[in-house]
């Protein structure tokens, strides 16, 4: 078992690094590859330690580097539905404190350090001794509950509790290396993003369903 510890995706990689870990229609990216990409993005963001993000994008690949990036960053991710109106949206914000209104869909370009493209920042190869730290107790995200019996709520997780959940749950199911999961639930709701960390944990791949193919097709 994984320690849960600063040094978490270090571990990780040093099991998995040529496994495949995200699979959709254009390529597989490898825990290697899609470490690199995201340190390179983590590398290239300005913003403050526990300053909070919003996420709103249905680019699932372009999320999960996105939220891991933000987590090397020490900020917090706040995934929302892009399918929500402007007005239910502006109602959620106005939950969070220290909210920094980033529509992370389209580009970072408001968070970049300088005037390098994105693409320009993941296409930079990171030196092979570059090390992956992050913070298992700081505040990593805030989801919000489907307000079914009321006012949704925003729940603050931390990097901690996402990954001791990922464990508990591979202990029971266990999943390994060559394995695939369909990320079959959306990233703005808990248990989407507990696919990544299940997988991320165990050496398998997820897999982003094609909108033009069937299931039985992914």
């Amino acid at each position: 078992m994984f320690e849960v510890s600063p040094n978490l995706l270090n571990q990780v990689l040093e099991h998995f690094d040529e496994q495949p870990l995200l699979i959709n229609d254009d390529r597989s990216l490898s825990f290697l590859d899609f470490f690199t990409e995201t340190h390179n993005l983590s590398n290239s963001l300005e913003m403050n330690s526990q300053e909070r993000i919003i996420l709103c994008s249905e680019n699932q690949e372009f999320l999960l580097k996105s939220m891991l990036a933000l987590w090397m960053r020490r900020a917090v991710a706040v995934p929302l539905n892009p399918k929500f109106p402007k007005t239910q949206k502006k109602e959620l914000i106005q939950k969070i404190d220290g909210i920094t209104d980033a529509n992370l869909s389209s580009d970072f370009h408001r968070l970049l350090k300088g005037n390098t493209t994105l693409s320009d920042q993941l296409k930079h190869e990171a030196k092979p001794q570059t090390r992956h730290l992050i913070d298992p107790e700081a505040w990593a995200t805030i989801f919000f509950t489907s307000g079914s019996t009321g006012s949704p709520k925003a729940v603050v997780h931390s990097l901690a509790s996402h990954f001791f959940s990922a464990l508990g749950a591979n202990e029971l199911m266990p999943l390994y290396p060559g394995d695939r999961w369909l990320l079959s639930l959306p990233l703005y709701h808990v248990g989407g993003l507990a696919i990544f960390f299940r997988t991320l944990l165990s050496g398998a791949a997820m897999v982003i369903p094609s909108k033009n193919k069937s299931l039985a097709e992914t």
